[in-house]
């Protein structure tokens, strides 16, 4: 199944569009910076570690 490219540019002219695209990036970036730490925190004190 293929997007074309107009429909994209279409969905990120509007707002809710651009709204939708960071939020899922944010959202993205949180769950690999959560992963981060409780990995780092395995390492430095062992067990394991829940982040919330």
């Amino acid at each position: 199944m293929k997007i074309r490219r107009a429909r994209v540019n279409c969905f990120l002219k509007h707002p809710g569009g651009q709204f939708a695209v960071v939020t899922v990036l944010m959202l993205i970036l949180f769950a690999l910076v959560g992963l981060g730490v409780t990995f780092v925190l395995q390492v430095l004190f062992g067990g394991n570690w829940m982040v919330f």
